[in-house]
């Protein structure tokens, strides 16, 4: 067959059949499909198909990638599926091989899973075992879901996000909520000398202390 769509659409229909039988020889043979990126997105759906029936092989063999771009776009492959199943072994999985410089990003469909069917058990593990880079991004996402039903757990969390940009980042949400649902609470937050260093109180009031008090802006 020529080059073009109908051919993609083959190359990729017999990986997947592949895939079924034979995960491994299903990649190989993806090897000789012509195009980097056609042979990354093929790869990447027989991976992700492979995950859902053997998620920790997928995963060694994602990892055994020495193109560090491929590996982790394979690797994120794998733990999106995994998450499906078990995020909290997906997590950990990656958490075991955070020495081989694996980016926080790639933890975040597992994680938010994770925090989404098991709040307590997942923040536990994000203050006692998580990388400090993994650690801020999984607090940040915390945030988000914690405001819909304790929004001082939600400070409370914010404030322990060590990267000032993240940090700041998940207090404009919590301020941004509060203007729509609780206003006070939020003018407690930016006048408190407790709370918020004086960088982070300086870098938000001016946005938000007219919003929160009913004034217009300036």
């Amino acid at each position: 067959m020529s080059s073009g769509r109908a051919r993609e659409a083959f190359e990729r229909q017999i990986a997947m059949q592949m895939a079924l039988e034979d995960p491994e020889a299903a990649l190989g043979w993806v090897g000789q499909i012509e195009g980097e990126n056609m042979r990354r997105q093929v790869a990447g759906t027989v991976l992700y198909q492979w995950a859902q029936s053997d998620p920790e092989a997928a995963f060694l063999h994602a990892m055994a990638d020495s193109d560090l771009s491929s590996r982790d776009n394979q690797v994120a492959r794998v733990a999106s599926a995994w998450a499906n199943q078990d995020p909290e072994a997906a997590v950990e999985t990656l958490a075991a091989f955070s020495d081989r410089g694996l980016p926080p990003h790639l933890y975040s469909g597992a994680l938010g899973q994770w925090i989404h069917s098991d709040e307590e058990r997942a923040t536990d593990w994000l203050m006692k075992k998580a990388p400090v880079g993994v650690r801020d991004q999984g607090l940040t996402m915390l945030v988000g879901v914690r405001l819909q039903h304790n929004a001082p757990s939600a400070v409370v969390d914010a404030l322990q996000i060590s990267n000032s940009p993240q940090r700041r980042q998940a207090l404009r949400q919590i301020l941004a909520w509060s203007q729509q649902y609780d206003p006070a609470f939020g003018l407690g937050l930016l006048r408190s000398d407790s709370a918020l260093t004086s960088e982070d109180r300086a870098a938000l009031e001016s946005e938000f202390s007219n919003r929160l008090a009913g004034r217009p802006e300036d």
